[in-house]
């Protein structure tokens, strides 16, 4: 009884660590510059798959230094856009309960002039097999908002 709440209370402390490590690099997304971009590179973030199990996700960002410093982006908007295409990418998968994310990748789309958000994902098919996917959201420059591709100018009309 004693070995077994002992194993219980050091699966709780590995449990509230990895709470803890999973709210640090979200709060602690490094952006860096790399001649005249913005980037975030080799970060790794903590989400759930279908399984609600948390499994590491690669960040990866490259934006204009200019556009990134006019664009007012903060640590949460960019939260916000990695959540929001992460469930995006896990509703539009027909078996969504084998869904893992795998990378997410924000970038700055100067056609468009707003941000793609593209969730890298594996699921498996009608038939059990496990595929690789992906998922890209736009996502307004100024309010951050997620827009419909037919809303887009620049990409319908040719």
């Amino acid at each position: 009884m004693k070995k077994t709440i002992q194993l219980l209370m050091l699966l709780f402390s590995f449990y509230s660590n990895a709470q803890q490590q999973q709210k640090q690099l979200i709060d602690s997304l490094d952006v860096k510059t790399f001649g005249n971009s913005k980037s975030i590179r080799n970060v790794v973030i903590y989400m759930p798959n279908a399984d609600k199990k948390d499994v590491p996700v690669k960040i990866i960002m490259d934006c204009p230094e200019s556009i990134y410093k006019s664009s007012g982006i903060t640590l949460a908007k960019l939260n916000n856009m990695l959540i929001k295409s992460y469930y995006s990418a896990m509703y539009s998968c027909k078996n969504k309960y084998t869904f893992v994310p795998k990378e997410i990748e924000l970038v700055y789309y100067a056609k468009c002039d707003n941000w793609l958000v593209t969730t890298i994902y594996t699921a498996q098919n009608d038939y059990g097999v496990t595929k690789e996917g992906d998922k890209s959201t736009f996502f307004d420059l100024k309010d951050y908002s997620e827009i419909s591709i037919s809303n887009l100018p620049c990409i319908t009309n040719k």
